[in-house]
């Protein structure tokens, strides 16, 4: 699943990226790295759920492309490995669980605007986003990994993507980005109310850096 979902990113980067470059579009391809805070809304009774944030990964790859003449619009389609969940703020002893660690591909279509003219590496975005369930586990109190009942989990999960960041030198792949993204579909089975709540942070690294470092450390 997971090299089906990348191999279908990589082709449409490649369909779009060749397009731009045959209408003279301004468009660019990049990596992400970041943390999140991840959590879940929607519970009964918020003050008795015990339920809080913890701190996971998301990493990917991703396209952009500007969309006017102005560079004040900015399409991104991207594919990341997440980290998401909740943690039980209750755990008090090593075999309790403390964290629901739940993993996705998420793929977010952002639409970023730049709106000021003085601050012009500084944007605004939204979009949707369609997260694949690609695995997870339970951490207890004392640091031990417990599987994870995987019939319990939601397969795909659709969320709501609001943004803000700033791009360096105004490089379409290299930059800052904070955001939060809040799903719209359940994400369990059995509790079919509760949704995702992520506070993220991120990266864009242009692919080249990457290479260089990585030939650097060789």
């Amino acid at each position: 699943m997971k090299f089906r979902l990348l191999s279908l990113f990589l082709l449409c980067t490649t369909i779009v990226f060749a397009q731009s470059k045959k209408t003279g579009t301004r468009s660019s391809v990049y990596f992400t790295a970041g943390l999140n805070q991840a959590g879940a809304v929607g519970w009964e009774d918020p003050d008795l759920a015990g339920a809080g944030y913890f701190t996971g990964f998301n990493g990917g790859m991703g396209f952009a492309a500007v969309l006017d003449k102005r560079n004040s619009l900015v399409l991104g389609l991207e594919a990341a490995f997440s980290s998401q969940g909740f943690r039980n703020t209750e755990a008090s002893i090593d075999n309790d669980p403390e964290k629901v660690i739940i993993n996705y591909i998420n793929v977010p279509v952002i639409l970023r605007k730049y709106p000021f003219r003085k601050f012009s590496s500084m944007y605004f975005g939204l979009g949707p986003q369609v997260s694949f369930h690609v695995g997870g586990h339970i951490k207890t109190k004392g640091g031990e990994s417990v599987g994870i009942n995987e019939d319990a989990i939601t397969k795909t999960v659709f969320s709501g993507v609001g943004v803000v960041g700033f791009n360096f030198g105004r490089m379409l792949n290299f930059g800052l980005e904070l955001g939060y993204h809040r799903s719209f579909s359940k994400f369990i089975e059995i509790s079919p109310d509760l949704r995702h709540s992520v506070f993220f942070g991120k990266l864009f690294l242009p692919v080249d850096l990457i290479a260089d470092i990585m030939q650097g450390l060789q």
